[in-house]
């Protein structure tokens, strides 16, 4: 594995995925306009790092 010091940036590492695919995808995607999500449950289940998620794929829960 990895040293501490020397593990890989990993804002570096998803500007480089990012960069890639917008060279090599095929598929054009389109913006929407903003669409409405209501996500109900019970205490702790998860709803607001689904909607952290959603909002960034990137997002990682502390």
């Amino acid at each position: 594995m990895y040293e501490r010091d020397n593990l890989p940036d990993f804002n570096e590492m998803m500007n480089e995925v990012k960069q890639w695919s917008i060279q090599n995808n095929k598929y054009l995607i389109r913006h929407t306009r903003t669409h409405n999500l209501l996500l109900m449950g019970k205490t702790r289940t998860g709803k607001t790092t689904i909607a952290k998620v959603i909002e960034n794929p990137c997002y990682i829960p502390p």
